[in-house]
C-alpha cells in the first residue's frame, strides 16, 4: 500500500498544480496551447522514440496491431447501435477512441517507469492508425459532409509522434543504436531525447488537470453513459486480451497490467473539439469525459493495487 501512495501522490500533486493553476491570471488558454504544442510535437515523440528503438519487436506483433484496431472499429459500431437508444448524435465516437497520448502515457510511465514505455506503446500502435483513418475522418464529415483520405494521410505522415515510431523501429530492427551512441552527436542528440522524454509526464498532468473544469453537468445522463461504456469495453476487452494471450502467449509479465491501463482510459479528449460548432452536445461530453478521466485515475489506482 505505502508503494502505491507513494507513486499515487506525485500524480495527484502535479494534478492538482493544473487544477490550481485554473485560477492564476498568467495562465490562460494560450500557455495551455502552447504546452500542449510541446507534449505533441517534441516530449511525446521524444518518449515514444524511446520506447519503439527499445522494444522486443517480433513479427507476430502484427496480429496485436490489426486485433486493436479491429477492436476500436467494433467499439463504434456498438456505438451507433446504442446511438437511437441513448439519443446523443455522438455517441458513436463516444464508444470508441482512448486517451492514449495526452493521458496513457504520462499515466503508465509515472506509475510503471518509462522503460516500460515500449509494450504500452505496442498496444497502443493500432489505436493510433484508428484515430487517423477512422475517428478523425469520420468526425470531419458529420462536420463538413466531406474528408480528403489523402489529407489524412499526409498528416499521417507528418505528424511528430508517427515520424517519432517510424525511426525508433528503424533503429530498433537495423540495430543501430549502438552505433549513433558511439558517436559525439549521436550520443548528444539521444541524451536530449532522453531528458525530453522525462519532462512528458509533468507536463500532461498539469494540462489535464488545468483542463478539469465541469460546468452544468447533467450528472446522471453522464454517469450512465461513463457506466454503459465502461461496461462494454470491458467486456470486449477482457475477450481481446484472452484472445490475444491464446494465440500470442503473454507477451511480456506486464503485459496484462498494460493492456487493462490502455482500456480503462477515457474516450479522446479530442471528441468535443471535432465536434460541429452548434452541436448542443459539445458541453455535455466534454463533461462526461472529464468524469471519466478521474474514473480512469481511480481504476489506474486499483489496477496498481491488483
Amino acid at each position: 500500500m505505502s508503494l502505491v501512495i507513494s507513486k499515487i501522490l506525485p500524480l495527484l500533486f502535479i494534478l492538482l498544480i493544473g487544477v490550481i493553476l485554473q485560477k492564476s491570471r498568467e495562465i490562460n488558454e494560450d500557455v495551455i496551447s502552447g504546452l500542449k504544442f510541446i507534449i505533441l510535437k517534441i516530449s511525446l515523440p521524444a518518449a515514444l522514440f524511446f520506447a519503439f528503438s527499445k522494444a522486443d519487436l517480433e513479427l507476430n506483433y502484427t496480429l496485436l496491431f490489426l486485433l486493436v484496431f479491429a477492436y476500436c472499429c467494433l467499439l463504434y459500431v456498438i456505438g451507433f447501435l446504442l446511438k437511437s437508444k441513448l439519443k446523443f448524435e455522438y455517441t458513436a465516437p463516444y464508444f470508441t477512441g482512448f486517451e492514449f497520448g495526452m493521458l496513457g502515457v504520462a499515466l503508465f510511465t509515472s506509475i510503471w517507469g518509462i522503460e516500460n514505455l515500449s509494450l504500452f506503446a505496442l498496444i497502443g500502435l493500432g489505436h493510433e492508425l484508428f484515430i487517423w483513418f477512422v475517428y478523425a475522418p469520420i468526425l470531419k464529415h458529420k462536420n463538413s459532409d466531406s474528408v480528403s483520405f489523402v489529407n489524412s494521410f499526409l498528416s499521417f505522415l507528418k505528424s511528430p509522434i508517427i515520424i517519432a515510431i517510424v525511426v525508433g523501429i528503424l533503429v530498433n530492427v537495423t540495430g543501430i543504436h549502438s552505433t549513433i551512441e558511439a558517436n559525439l552527436i549521436g550520443y548528444g542528440i539521444i541524451q536530449t531525447l532522453e531528458i525530453l522524454a522525462v519532462i512528458t509526464s509533468p507536463l500532461i498532468l498539469i494540462v489535464v488537470g488545468y483542463s478539469l473544469r465541469l460546468k452544468s453537468a447533467n450528472w446522471m445522463a453522464s454517469f450512465k453513459m461513463i457506466f454503459i461504456r465502461f461496461a462494454v469495453v470491458m467486456v470486449l476487452g477482457l475477450g481481446l486480451y484472452q484472445l490475444l494471450v491464446l494465440i500470442l502467449g503473454e507477451i511480456d509479465s506486464l503485459f496484462f497490467k498494460a493492456f487493462m491501463a490502455f482500456i480503462i482510459l477515457p474516450p479522446p479528449f479530442i471528441l468535443p473539439i471535432m465536434m460541429r460548432k452548434d452541436s448542443d452536445e459539445i458541453l455535455f461530453f466534454n463533461n462526461t469525459i472529464i468524469i471519466y478521466t478521474l474514473w480512469s485515475f481511480l481504476c489506474f489506482i486499483g489496477l496498481m493495487l491488483w
